[in-house]
């Protein structure tokens, strides 16, 4: 009985986030003023904190935090053609991506053993980092004062270490929980580069790509804290990972005491 009562609040939870990606795109689309257009966003937010809030299944609380400073980041973005606004708005998502990294910090020492994820390690991280040289570049000219410039670099550096830190904790466990915490992150990834394009680029289309990767990357993050049984398979992967580990160190020792 509980079992469909969690699927029944799953599939509203889903049915209330597409009605909110058809709800900020018709706000693009009927020419709302920049506050209007803007406002949708953060009323998405508001309401996805309360359901968490409510909701008895939450296991991971950095991510809550993180949601809520989400709220607080949109606050900057409604002023967003200010300069505290802009300033205010990287540092807060820097500092949203930090708790997100705080999240999954434990799974950032990994043995790659010289394997194929190794290089795609490598991959990841040079192509985000040569995204980060080619936006910059669109947006410096447009970026006033130092805080500005300071939080701009400070908010992709540390959206680079997230995704990298998402990938590891994907390769170590590979369960559901690691696939909705790295699409996630991907997401916010899109998110990021699509509204700077949209915003700086004047890439207009892409700001409904913005939007709608953000929705769906923070619908991840509700499933990554809510979703009992992914949760229960990771606790049980983390645990044969644990076994694992300590034989293979009991072995390593047993054969330096030969």
């Amino acid at each position: 009985m509980r079992t469909l009562k969690i699927n029944r609040q799953r599939k509203r939870f889903w049915l209330f986030i597409l009605i909110a990606i058809l709800v900020n795109s018709c706000f693009r689309l009927f020419d709302a003023d920049i506050i209007e257009e803007r406002l949708p966003r953060m009323i998405t937010l508001i309401m996805v904190v309360i359901y968490l809030f409510f909701n008895h299944n939450v296991k991971r609380r950095w991510v809550f935090y993180a949601l809520i400073l989400f709220i607080f980041r949109d606050v900057f973005y409604l002023e967003f053609e200010k300069a505290w606004g802009e300033e205010g708005y990287f540092i807060t998502s820097a500092v949203v991506y930090l708790l997100l990294i705080a999240e999954r910090v434990k799974f950032i020492q990994v043995d790659f053993g010289g394997r194929i994820e190794f290089l795609l390690f490598i991959l990841l991280f040079v192509a985000l980092s040569s995204i980060l040289f080619v936006l910059f570049d669109i947006t410096k000219m447009f970026l006033e004062t130092p805080v500005e410039v300071l939080g701009f670099n400070l908010h992709g550096i540390v959206l680079i270490g997230l995704t990298l830190v998402a990938y590891i904790y994907f390769y170590s466990l590979s369960g559901r929980r690691a696939f909705f915490f790295l699409f996630a992150v991907l997401g916010f990834v899109v998110t990021d580069v699509s509204a700077c394009l949209a915003y700086y680029g004047d890439v207009q289309p892409l700001f409904y790509l913005d939007r709608m990767a953000f929705i769906i990357s923070v619908a991840l993050l509700v499933e990554y804290m809510t979703n009992k049984e992914s949760y229960e398979q990771e606790q049980g992967e983390l645990r044969v990972l644990g076994d694992f580990k300590s034989a293979r160190k009991l072995g390593k020792n047993k054969y330096l005491q030969v």
